[in-house]
């Protein structure tokens, strides 16, 4: 019986690594983030070829699109503020993890020509603490996902016929 056994996971482990080997290599999918610098608290991208109407509602429509509640929208100032609108369930586990308090992540973005560029500036502020990642880290990534939002409203990609 143990010889079985042991022929037979054999037998499994073969099939296996022959099934994966005969899979193509497959590649990883490329960096999606929209290219932005990232200076002191703040995320930093420019969009080439759109005038500031264009990159304003694209800034707009990419924050409601994330759950943000735009708070504060001073177009001829360039000066946008925004409120994360969490989920109930998420709120009642801020509280109980947190402080107490479940306040709300905060955003300031400053859309402003530059050249020939419209630079789109973001300032994250999270109103608590997350013990499981960085602050920084996660600044990098909301204003990466924000900047690839806005891309993908100015730069659709063109569908494959």
């Amino acid at each position: 019986m143990k010889h079985f056994l042991a022929a037979l996971v054999a037998l499994l482990l073969s099939c296996g690594l022959a099934i994966g080997q005969e899979k193509p290599q497959e590649q990883q999918p490329p960096d999606t983030t929209y290219p932005f610098e990232y200076e002191g608290k703040s995320g930093i991208a420019k969009f080439a070829g759109k005038s500031y109407d264009e990159v304003w509602g694209a800034v707009i429509r990419s924050l409601v699109a994330s759950n943000y509640k735009v708070t504060l929208s001073e177009k001829d100032a360039g000066l946008i503020e925004a409120v994360h609108i969490r989920s109930e369930s998420s709120k009642t586990w801020g509280a109980l993890l947190g402080s107490g308090k479940a306040e709300e992540a905060r955003m300031t973005l400053l859309v402003e020509p530059k050249d020939t560029d419209i630079v789109v500036t973001i300032r994250y502020d999270r109103a608590e603490k997350l013990v499981l990642r960085k602050a920084a880290t996660q600044r990098k990534r909301i204003c990466g996902m924000i900047f690839q939002k806005v891309a993908d409203s100015l730069y659709p990609a063109e569908k494959e016929k």
